[in-house]
């Protein structure tokens, strides 16, 4: 059976659990075989054969109890249509986990379940220590630490790095620091796109072995990820329009009384300090930056809270925007957890983040104002639009 054809039955399954809909075991049998059947899936019976009946009933079965093992609770968070297709990727990514998972465990037999485990850890671990290829997950769409561009060819003469398995480009600063460590490693790097909302997933499933990607190390997620030491230092901003009333403010307890609508991007560590804003209204929050931006452009918002070196990025494309640092006493508090960037690795694969830890201390990159420079030409690189 094919992995493909498991996530299909996992992906309708999920998806009618949201509409509450029936959906027709002939349907997802046909789904399963015949991409074409999609146009008639509304159809309770389609003739199939009953080879085909059997194979995709008990493809269903096998969804099912991968589901079991999935943490479902996901699916109680928002049944509104904008959490709907976070939620169905979440779900979606974490069934590949256990698909994995469930494969390893049929492998083993009945044998020690922890013991094989630590078995395939180490296998996995000692595997990714000798690849020739860093596999490193980004956006490729925050910049100035990483965007999506159609060539290769960069201002500052360097050249951007082919996106895996599409004909796109991925650079910015991410992919300039990440470019250095591949070289010290002697390895080389391979750049896989991913939504943020399931980026942490996407490595856990194996698609690529670490995260740079501008992630803040937070408390929350060093339960999940081993994390190198800070690749970049940033400090944290507010973005208004630079017509409104706000574009004169200068510290965060100017705000108090204005009632602004607050927002910034899902999933990132700035959505906690949303709640320091005085009489800030929680707005709707943005999968991507430039869906942020787009929201304090267009009223939807008063306020994006993000970092300094995304908002001088997109000022430049952005004139109707205003970024301001608050002053050092009036601004957000015990917000170190955004200012300190780092590479994530798989929680258990500690030697390969301490390899990538050893690479950057080589090459002595854990100077603010090596960074700092480094940043300004990622800015400088970045195209127009």
């Amino acid at each position: 059976m094919k992995k493909s054809q498991l996530l299909c039955a996992i992906y309708f399954k999920v998806t009618f659990l949201f509409t509450e809909k029936p959906f027709p075991v002939e349907c997802l049998i046909s789904l399963c075989y015949s991409p074409k059947d999609l146009l008639f899936y509304g159809i309770e019976s389609m003739g199939l054969s009953p080879k085909k009946q059997r194979q995709g009933r008990h493809l269903e079965m096998l969804a099912d109890s991968i589901l079991k093992v999935t943490p479902l609770s996901l699916l109680l968070i928002n049944k509104e249509r904008t959490e709907m297709k976070r939620t169905i990727k979440k779900v979606m990514a974490m069934a590949m986990v256990s698909c994995l998972s469930i494969t390893m465990l049929a492998g083993c037999g009945g044998s020690n379940t922890s013991a094989s485990s630590n078995e395939s850890s180490s296998a996995a671990t000692t595997d990714t220590a000798s690849k020739k290829v860093l596999r490193v997950g980004m956006e490729c769409a925050y910049a100035p630490f990483n965007w999506t561009q159609s060539t290769e060819t960069v201002p500052n003469g360097d050249k951007a790095v082919k996106i895996y398995g599409q004909n796109t480009y991925a650079y910015g600063y991410d992919v300039m620091v990440a470019k250095k460590i591949a070289d010290q490693l002697g390895m080389e790097l391979e750049v896989h796109k991913v939504e943020w909302d399931s980026i942490g997933l996407g490595m856990d499933s194996g698609e690529y072995d670490c995260i740079i990607a501008g992630m803040g190390k937070t408390a929350k997620r060093e339960k999940s990820y081993s994390f190198t030491e800070p690749y970049y230092y940033r400090d944290n901003c507010i973005v208004v329009k630079a017509d409104s009333d706000l574009a004169s403010v200068t510290g965060l307890s100017q705000l108090k009384g204005k009632n602004v609508k607050v927002t910034t991007q899902l999933g990132t560590g700035w959505v906690d300090l949303l709640d320091q804003i005085p009489d800030g209204v929680l707005g709707s929050n943005y999968e991507t930056t430039g869906e942020v931006f787009m929201a304090v452009s267009n009223g939807v918002a008063d306020v994006a809270v993000i970092d300094v070196p995304t908002a001088e990025s997109a000022l430049l494309t952005n004139k109707d925007l205003k970024m301001i640092k608050p002053d050092k006493d009036d601004a957000f508090k015990n917000d170190q957890e955004m200012t300190n960037v780092c590479i994530a690795t798989r929680k258990d694969d500690t030697e390969f983040r301490d390899k990538i830890q050893k690479a950057m201390d080589d090459i002595g990159w854990n100077n603010k104002d090596d960074m700092d420079k480094l940043m300004e030409e990622a800015i400088a690189a970045q195209p127009a639009a």
